[in-house]
């Protein structure tokens, strides 16, 4: 009985310090494919700011990615000039924006 209240304090203690420390996000100023190639590391979003990716693509094929902390996030497409295709992502989970 008393392993068991231990873990359901552990267990509460846990949800806490994540409601305390906030939205963790991933942050990469360049990533391409699956890996991050330059500013990899992550963020605590802010009042108003949720997880994003947002990703460049030139017909099908995917050219880079972005990962922040992103205020008023908005998903969306749109054309950017040269033909490249933007789409951005936002989402609400930790780390819910990985590369």
């Amino acid at each position: 009985m008393r392993k068991m209240k231990t873990l359901l304090l552990v267990s509460l203690f846990l949800l806490y310090l994540q409601e305390v420390t906030g939205l963790r996000c991933n942050t990469c100023t360049s990533a391409k494919g699956w890996k991050c190639m330059r500013g990899q590391g992550t963020c605590i979003a802010k009042e108003n700011e949720l997880c994003s990716t947002t990703a460049y693509f030139r017909g099908e094929k995917h050219m880079y990615s972005t990962h922040m902390c992103k205020r008023k996030c908005r998903e969306e497409e749109s054309y950017k000039k040269k033909g490249l295709l933007r789409v951005t992502l936002c989402c609400d989970k930790n780390f819910c924006n990985a590369f």
